[in-house]
């Protein structure tokens, strides 16, 4: 054994935050169940599970950890990656390049254009989940307090909006990371433009 600790011990001596991509704010009534919440929602074989093991992990995630989603929403309109195909020939051991090309050929329908020819990109929720992870906020992002429920069987999952951290009763959307609990980030006006670029310059 490594440690003598259990996992959820573990987690909460060794774990600042997550940062989660998954999951959508608004809810996931009459739409499409995210996937990395629930995989297709059932009848994906053995993908249907994805929505119990979400479930299960929310409820045994220490409440001392706080957890912050990106969720579906906020990303899908963020596209990244199109630098790379116009100038990967100038990049020839770029491994972002290699990895949006060899994606985004194999993986037909899931970026705008073909990808041997110009394109906007891809909708960039994981590279969005990494910059946040790792720098913050920064400019880019305000934090909405509240909480996440999953279910089990499909992996839908409802955000419940809190308003208890700016005490005047009206639903919190924070500039500082929460310490505790949940909380979505929602993209800041006029921002999208300017962290897709940045996104595209930290991949070059």
């Amino acid at each position: 054994s490594l440690s003598p600790l259990d996992g959820v011990a573990l987690v909460a001596t060794k774990v600042r935050r997550l940062v989660w991509m998954g999951g959508r704010r608004d809810s996931s009534r009459g739409q499409p169940v995210e996937w990395n919440f629930g995989g297709c929602g059932g009848g994906c074989g053995g993908y249907d599970g994805v929505g119990a093991v979400t479930n299960m992990t929310l409820g045994l995630w220490p409440q001392s950890v706080p957890i912050t989603f990106v969720g579906f929403e906020v990303g899908v309109g963020i596209h990244t990656g199109g630098l790379l195909a116009i100038s990967s020939p100038q990049l020839p051991a770029s491994p972002c390049a290699d990895a949006y090309h060899t994606f985004c050929a194999r993986m037909r329908g899931w970026c705008e254009t073909d990808w041997s020819h110009s394109m906007s990109g891809r909708a960039s929720w994981d590279p969005m989940a990494v910059l946040l992870a790792v720098r913050g906020a920064q400019q880019f992002y305000e934090y909405e307090i509240g909480e996440v429920s999953v279910d089990p069987r499909t992996g839908a999952n409802s955000w419940t909006r809190s308003g208890e951290l700016n005490g005047a009763g009206a639903l919190a959307a924070v500039a500082a990371a929460p310490l505790r609990g949940q909380a979505h980030v929602r993209l800041r006006a006029g921002q999208q433009s300017a962290l897709a670029a940045h996104l595209d310059e930290l991949m070059r």
